[in-house]
């Protein structure tokens, strides 16, 4: 079988999605027996000056992943 890639585009700002919303549509493919792994692709730190997009992307990612171990595991 070949590859499959899914791709959520992620906009952090008001109009995105909330972090229970983003969780819900990561965690499951994550936890996924067929995901071979993730990237995350196009951050621009000058357009986040105080980091606070980082921190953010940082704990939704770490959320996620430890969410989806915790899936795979039981």
């Amino acid at each position: 079988m070949g590859a499959i890639e899914i791709a959520l585009a992620i906009e952090m700002v008001t109009d995105g999605l909330s972090r229970r919303q983003w969780l819900c549509l990561v965690v499951p493919a994550l936890a996924d027996e067929g995901c071979a792994g993730a990237s995350v692709v196009i951050y621009n730190p000058d357009l986040d000056p105080d980091h606070r997009v980082a921190a953010d992307v940082v704990a939704r990612l770490s959320e996620a992943f430890n969410r989806a171990s915790r899936t795979t595991l039981q």
